[in-house]
């Protein structure tokens, strides 16, 4: 457990207040970023998984990549338009 103040100072995703005013297409543009990072932590943890022939946790890990993968796609196509 940690404070959120602990977390933001550890954590590679960057914090930020919230703004009025800001365009839709940034906002969005914001989550795919968080997004994409979080697939990328998912991608080391099905690595790891494997390695250390953990089929469960692999398991775990995939099915998690597979929801933010369908996620990090819904929000791309919404930015493009």
């Amino acid at each position: 457990m940690s404070t959120l103040a602990e977390f933001a100072e550890t954590s590679e995703v960057h914090l930020q207040p919230t703004k009025w005013g800001v365009p839709t297409k940034s906002r969005l543009s914001e989550l795919v970023e968080a997004y994409t990072y979080l697939s990328t932590l998912l991608k080391r943890g099905v690595a790891i998984s494997q390695e250390c022939d953990d089929v469960a946790t692999e398991d775990l890990y995939t099915g998690a990549l597979r929801e933010v993968e369908k996620t990090l796609w819904m929000l791309n196509s919404e930015v493009a338009e």
